[in-house]
């Protein structure tokens, strides 16, 4: 572990020099340094924009959804940003993970 890879852990929740001998993940097509010079505000703005994008490119009008709930982060905004597509009753969860 160094310290671009801690730093980047604690910033992006994620090490951008991940390297595991199990599993091949091509990141060679990834511009590292991208976003590098950016501020909070744009980074959020960006991201945001980002995941419209995704959940909007995902959607499908008059299909019923279903989202894993595991009581993370992740499929909450997943859920929320359905939300903003279609009403609950086109959308199905399920609980899973620790009670």
């Amino acid at each position: 572990m160094n310290i671009k890879n801690l730093n980047s852990f604690l910033k992006l929740g994620y090490f951008l020099d991940y390297k595991n001998k199990d599993i091949s993940i091509d990141v060679s097509n990834i511009d590292k340094q991208k976003y590098q010079d950016a501020d909070e505000n744009e980074l959020i703005h960006i991201g945001s924009k980002l995941w419209e994008e995704s959940i909007n490119s995902h959607f499908r009008i008059n299909q019923k959804h279903l989202v894993p709930i595991s009581g993370g982060l992740d499929s909450r905004a997943i859920l929320a940003g359905l939300l903003e597509h279609t009403e609950a009753k086109n959308i199905y969860t399920y609980t899973f993970g620790t009670p």
